[in-house]
């Protein structure tokens, strides 16, 4: 792994059985996070993104490929091994209410971690407690309050807290918006923008939320039936989408201008995603792509680096 990437997955492959059927969850993606940069993950429901986060963090073992941290093969490590690592990476997960322990204070779940991995005295966990909460804009009052007494977007700050209770070099946040109001949204997003710009926090962002993507992330990775089409600097993959997926995943989403001469039609996806259970042959996206050929039915495209240093999976880009 080269020193500037902190996180280097290689041809991830992962695969789950159920009910004697087989789900290709994710199949051979690769993608590098930098020291300080930010990765957004989108795509539609059942593209494999949270899959390919967790296997990203260790938390779940892929089948093919290699996961390196800090120049570590994380899926050569045994479980002991795996446990010194996870202090360094840590996970924002989507619903509060069932990531956190409702029986513990929202003190006491904060404080999980630094017992875990044995983090200083007491009273040094006990101040580093409170700061964390200051850190992420609660207050101290909540620390004897139960997580199931706070607002949804109060409960996400607390997860955020106990993430962040360790220092970790990277954070995984797996659609940490979702479950949220509009306005709590702009309120999370903006408390993770401030944790990357005082921590210099490098990050794994998952989201359907287009908009918050391009706010947070450096680098965005397109995701299909679990394999990534299109990754390249958020600035280029939004003024030029290159993949047929790209650009019919961007045009479906709602976009508000400030004037009435930049607004475009809003165009839905057309079609359904096929089921993971049966994964089109050929390319995965040609069953509903607009250019697709004969030889997209036949071949699946190998993803080749553009001359901007995007890399696409596509036979016609």
């Amino acid at each position: 792994m080269s020193a500037a990437y902190l996180l280097d997955v290689g041809n991830v492959s992962k695969v789950f059985r159920l009910q004697k059927r087989t789900v290709r969850a994710v199949h051979r993606a690769s993608l590098r996070v930098r020291e300080g940069e930010s990765v957004g993950i989108v795509g539609e429901s059942g593209s494999g993104k949270s899959t390919l986060g967790r296997c990203a963090v260790g938390l779940l073992r892929p089948d093919e490929g290699a996961v390196r941290f800090l120049g570590t093969d994380l899926t050569r490590l045994s479980n002991k091994q795996m446990r010194a690592q996870r202090r360094h990476m840590q996970v924002v997960f989507q619903n509060p209410s069932t990531a956190l322990n409702q029986r513990m204070t929202v003190g006491r779940n904060i404080l999980d971690p630094l017992l875990i991995h044995r983090v200083g005295t007491r009273m040094q966990r006990g101040v580093r407690v409170f700061e964390l909460m200051e850190q992420v804009g609660l207050s101290p009052e909540y620390a004897n309050a139960f997580p199931f007494e706070l607002s949804g977007g109060q409960q996400q700050r607390v997860m955020i807290a106990r993430a962040l209770a360790l220092d970790p070099k990277l954070l995984l946040c797996d659609e940490v918006l979702s479950a949220l109001d509009v306005s709590v949204q702009a309120q999370i997003l903006a408390l993770l923008l401030d944790l990357r710009r005082d921590r210099g926090l490098s990050m794994l962002f998952i989201s359907h939320n287009l908009p918050a993507v391009e706010v947070l992330s450096d680098v965005i990775a397109v995701m299909y039936l679990g394999e990534i089409l299109e990754m390249g600097r958020t600035e280029d993959l939004l003024a030029n989408p290159r993949h047929p997926y790209t650009r019919v995943l961007f045009d479906s989403v709602l976009d508000i201008p400030e004037s009435k001469a930049a607004r475009k039609a809003l165009r839905p996806l057309p079609g359904e995603m096929p089921s993971p259970y049966e994964i089109p042959n050929g390319c995965v996206f040609h069953t509903r792509c607009p250019v697709a050929q004969d030889v997209c039915r036949r071949e699946v495209p190998q993803a080749r680096t553009l001359d901007d240093d995007r890399q696409v999976a596509c036979h016609y880009v």
